[in-house]
């Protein structure tokens, strides 16, 4: 009964050890996102009414609309940046919607899958982009570009309202960092879009 009751606390106590770099680990990769980051030009996050509303704001180095055109293609996720979205494919499309499903990696969390539809405005060079399957939250984030007064870049101005569905346990850092890491994992893909080959 000892030796059974002692490979237990053993097991138990690796589990606590694990599960405590894990943490650790976690917190680590948050502190990167800490302070400016270069694809973002102007920031906003308040934790409000258990979810976040966020503003973000970031340059390209491109006409509208061919920015415009780079994100209106998400499924294209994974073949413009693996490393960061491990899956990505069309559900369905039609009557300027887009149903996406993207399975992405953020900090050292679990591997996140949603399932996001989007609505394209192309005359108001808006998107508008709801979760409509992901456990963690209900989220709507807006994308609006707007032309540089000589037409040679573009700014997009950025915006998320989420609700968490369930509790999250994770620090607001933490948190903080999860949600600028998956803003700039776009705007990274869409750069390495609009400098690939028939991207113009």
């Amino acid at each position: 009964m000892k030796k059974v009751l002692g490979i237990v606390g053993a097991v138990a106590l690796i589990g606590i050890v694990y599960v405590g770099y894990q943490y650790m680990a976690l917190q680590r990769a948050a502190v990167e996102w800490e302070g400016p980051i270069a694809e973002i030009a102007y920031e906003k996050m308040e934790k409000v009414d258990g979810g976040w509303d966020i503003e973000f704001q970031t340059l390209f180095d491109a006409p509208v609309e061919r920015v415009f055109e780079a994100f209106s293609s998400p499924e294209r996720a994974h073949e413009l940046n693996p490393e960061k979205f491990v899956a990505s494919s069309l559900k369905s499309s039609g009557d300027n919607k887009k149903t996406v499903e993207v399975t992405a990696r953020i900090l050292n969390l679990p591997l996140q899958k949603v399932t996001m539809e989007y609505t394209f405005y192309p005359a108001e060079k808006r998107i508008v982009a709801r979760s409509i399957d992901y456990n963690l939250a209900d989220m709507t984030n807006t994308f609006l570009f707007e032309p540089s007064p000589d037409g040679k870049r573009t700014l997009l101005r950025y915006s998320q309202e989420s609700k968490e569905k369930l509790g999250n346990p994770l620090p607001e850092s933490v948190q903080k960092s999860a949600l600028k890491e998956s803003y700039v994992n776009q705007v990274r893909t869409v750069k390495k879009g609009l400098g690939s080959p028939g991207s113009s």
